[in-house]
């Protein structure tokens, strides 16, 4: 499902919309963004779509026009590229403290 880098911070920041509000996107993100959590919704890697034009007026966040839902599988993979990215920049970090 993932197959570029694009593709992992797509994720994570869907993750982070799912988590955090339930719902976020469209305004901040671009077009192929939009193609690509379309195309995974369909296959029902995520849910996602377009907030109903009564919900776009109820206490919205600047900019979230769509909600989205993650699979577990989905769910799985944010965890593990979140893992992976804490420890580049624990790595990072050690390196200069180091010096």
């Amino acid at each position: 499902m993932l197959k570029t880098k694009d593709d992992e911070s797509l994720l994570i920041y869907l993750e982070t919309c799912a988590v955090d509000f339930g719902r976020g996107g469209g305004e901040k993100m671009n077009a192929e963004e939009i193609v690509i959590a379309r195309l995974w919704s369909e296959s029902g890697y995520i849910g996602f779509g377009r907030l109903p034009s009564h919900m776009l007026r109820e206490g919205r966040r600047s900019g979230d026009t769509h909600w989205v839902k993650l699979s577990p599988e989905a769910y799985a993979d944010a965890a593990r590229l979140r893992m992976e990215r804490g420890q580049r920049n624990k790595k990072k970090i050690d390196e200069m403290l180091a010096k």
